[in-house]
């Protein structure tokens, strides 16, 4: 008796295997994100967690081993790919002193207001710690230093001040005010890589290398979206070929 137990949940589970495979590679395939699609997935914050990959496979600079010929190939194929950042508005920021609000809701006008209007930049950063020793400054004062080395990658956003507005009820607005994101389409354009040192200091407690990459980007389409969700509310497309931003609504 145990053992035709056994058999019969062995037979259930090769017929069960096959659906299950089917639903993962249904669901893998509706993860994908392009620009055609309608809904993005819930949380999606783009390639954010792919900065340091992007970077250190897209070097726009030509190595000294490298052809013509080959960097031309490269970097073409590199121009090419479209890349997504989310980008999360600031309902409170202050540069230079002054209070600006990049993301703030009109009752009057049941509406959203969005100001973008600095470089964004999407960063990466961390200390590969390789240890750590008390150091002394001329005047006596000791501190732990910390030894290793520093790297930074940066997506420079595009710089041009973007105004746009998202009408929603206020009971809607209230509910999805702090999950609203930017999701930034963009090529990249140029990407520069530099590696440094660090001497510590009283008020950098960091000895050791630096690693930074940067680029600038070329902006295809801005989305505005519910981060919580994946609701897309509105997407706003830019000719890459011009200098100043047009937009079709």
């Amino acid at each position: 008796m145990k053992t035709m137990s056994a058999l019969l949940s062995i037979l259930a589970l090769i017929l069960v295997l096959p659906l299950i495979s089917a639903d993962a590679a249904s669901s893998k395939s509706s993860s994908i994100v392009n620009l055609d699609v309608e809904q993005l997935p819930k949380v999606y914050d783009g390639e954010n967690r792919r900065i340091v990959e992007i970077l250190k496979t897209s070097h726009f600079q030509k190595s000294e081993f490298e052809t013509s010929e080959d960097f031309a190939k490269r970097t073409a194929a590199s121009g090419n790919k479209v890349y997504a950042f989310s980008y999360k508005p600031r309902r409170a920021a202050e540069y230079d002193g002054i209070l600006e609000k990049e993301l703030s809701y009109i009752f009057e006008e049941s509406s959203f207001k969005i100001n973008l209007s600095r470089i964004k930049i999407i960063e990466k950063s961390w200390d590969d710690v390789k240890g750590s020793y008390v150091g002394q400054n001329a005047f006596g004062t000791k501190a732990s230093i910390t030894k290793g080395t520093r790297n930074r990658y940066f997506i420079h956003l595009p710089e041009e001040e973007f105004n746009t507005d998202l009408p929603m009820a206020p009971a809607k607005a209230k509910l999805v005010a702090e999950n609203i994101r930017i999701l930034y389409w963009v090529r990249i354009s140029d990407v520069k890589c530099r590696k440094d040192s660090i001497s510590p200091s009283i008020n950098n407690l960091f000895d050791g290398g630096y690693s930074e990459c940067e680029c600038r980007s070329i902006l295809l389409e801005m989305w505005i979206y519910n981060f919580k969700t994946g609701e897309i509310f509105k997407k706003v497309k830019f000719d890459p070929n011009q200098a100043q931003f047009k937009w079709e609504e």
